[in-house]
């Protein structure tokens, strides 16, 4: 009876450990943006403002970006839990928040299924990202809306990659 009692906690232990090793207890590492102005600014990259804009491509696809900030490229690149940002002074980045978010933006407006942004990625639910290898944004930054559908063979189709509109992000001049 001992040893099973011996067997089951050394049992214990090693799916307990097997879990913690599975949890993320530290920093996850890479490049990073602010969910705010504020959260930018107290990380000391914050650049500055872009102006909000309604965007209506056509009648199935429109949407709104309420909020853009400059800022510069960044990121975490250690699993230690105090570890600090690193800054990259040579490239930026703007940072977009869309409504409606991303969900509603595929299920309403068909996003990415027939249509996709040329130059950002999505990196959470209503929050975009533009890459710039600058270190500051220009004033002004034009974004394609290009065509996404695939053929019935679910391959690219004839309009894959073709632009079916354009915006223009423009830097804010009162801050």
């Amino acid at each position: 009876m001992r040893n099973f009692r011996l067997f089951i906690i050394f049992y214990a232990i090693v799916i307990i450990t097997m879990i913690q090793s599975c949890l993320d207890f530290g920093n996850k590492v890479g490049d990073r943006f602010s969910v705010n102005e504020e959260q930018s600014k107290e990380i000391g990259v914050f650049i500055g403002k872009y102006k909000p804009i309604k965007i209506r491509i056509s009648d199935s696809i429109q949407f709104e970006i309420t909020n853009i900030i400059a800022e510069k490229k960044h990121g975490i690149y250690s699993y230690d839990a105090d570890a600090p940002y690193t800054i990259d002074t040579m490239k930026s980045q703007l940072v977009l928040v869309t409504e409606p978010g991303w969900g509603e933006l595929w299920k309403n407006y068909g996003y990415s299924e027939k249509w996709e942004f040329s130059n950002m990625r999505s990196i959470r639910k209503n929050t975009w990202v533009i890459d710039i290898d600058a270190p500051v944004p220009p004033d002004t930054v034009k974004v394609e809306v290009i065509n996404d559908e695939a053929d019935s063979t679910g391959g690219a189709g004839i309009y894959y990659g073709e632009k079916i509109g354009e915006f223009i992000i423009v830097k804010k001049t009162d801050d």
